[in-house]
This record gives C-alpha cells, sequence and structure tokens, in this order.
C-alpha cells in the first residue's frame, strides 16, 4: 500500500510485511566519551552515531528520543563503563521517559574498582504519547568521581521502535 507517492507498506510474495516509516532508530557512541561523571548529577548519554532512525525521531544532539505517534514502544541499551568506583554507594543506569522512570542499579561491592562493566537493559516496552521524548541516563552516589562512558559504538548503543 502506498500513500501519495510514499511506499508505507510493502507486502511481499512470501507475505512479510515492511514499514519503511514505523519508527524505528539504533545508535551508538558519543562524541567523545564521557569521563570521570560527576557524582549526584543525571547525566544523559548523548549517542550520536546514528546506524538507522527510519523515521527520523532520535535527536544526535541532545540524545532524545521523541515518540510520532501514541503507542507502546520496546527499548534497549548497553553501556560500555570503565572504572566503576568500589567507593560508590550506587549507581542507576535509567530510561527516562515523560511517563515514567526505569530504573537498573548496582550497588558496587566489589573487592575493587571494576576496569570494565557493561550495562543491559531489559527489554522495556513502554507506553508513550505523541511528542514523548525517552533518553537514557546515569547517575553515580557516593565515591570518587571516575566513572567513564565509552564512546565505542558497539558497546555503547540505544535502540528503540513502534510495537504497536
Amino acid at each position: 500500500a502506498s500513500g501519495g507517492n510514499t511506499r508505507s507498506m510493502t507486502i511481499d510474495s512470501t507475505g512479510a510485511v515492511t514499514k519503511p516509516l514505523q519508527p524505528a532508530f539504533h545508535v551508538g557512541g558519543l562524541a567523545s566519551g564521557l569521563t570521570n561523571l560527576s557524582t549526584s548529577t543525571d547525566h544523559t548519554i548523548v549517542f550520536n552515531t546514528e546506524r538507522f532512525d527510519q523515521n527520523s525521531d532520535y535527536n544526535t544532539s541532545t540524545g532524545e528520543f521523541t515518540a510520532p505517534v501514541t503507542g507502546r514502544y520496546h527499548f534497549n541499551f548497553m553501556l560500555y563503563t570503565n572504572t566503576v568506583d568500589t567507593g560508590a554507594t550506587y549507581y542507576q543506569v535509567k530510561l527516562k521517559t515523560s511517563n515514567k522512570t526505569y530504573i537498573y542499579i548496582l550497588d558496587p561491592n566489589f573487592s575493587s574498582d571494576l576496569a570494565y562493566f557493561t550495562w543491559h537493559s531489559p527489554a522495556l516496552l513502554v507506553d508513550m504519547d505523541s511528542g514523548d521524548t525517552a533518553k537514557v541516563q546515569i547517575i553515580q552516589t557516593g565515591g570518587t568521581a571516575q566513572l567513564d562512558v565509552s564512546n565505542n559504538s558497539n558497546y555503547t548503543v540505544f535502540s528503540g521502535f513502534l510495537a504497536c
């Protein structure tokens, strides 16, 4: 099916359906790594390398995805970090949307600082209204400001799509 001159849906001979304007994005990397992040501050992760953004809903300047339509959106993210401080009280990595904040928490009760640690989000299905935003943030409370977030787009990624 198509509307005007823009193809909005294709059904091939096997019955597979593709929707080239369906909101879906995959971004990774950072303009530069975030280093020695200050404590007790939410730091928004601004992913700046688009692998794809088929409806242009992710902003590489602000790190925010903006829902073009009301619906249920599926999100995943992964952050590759260095020098996780065992002296920190806790770390939180968040998917912050206009309607709710989803939090992954870590108590770094390890025998020594971690040289490398990758944060993986659970698969999240969230409700969003048209114009709502979603972004990834990290915060450390207590300890030394030494956490780094890698700018490597193989390890630091954020993706999402309109599920229904």
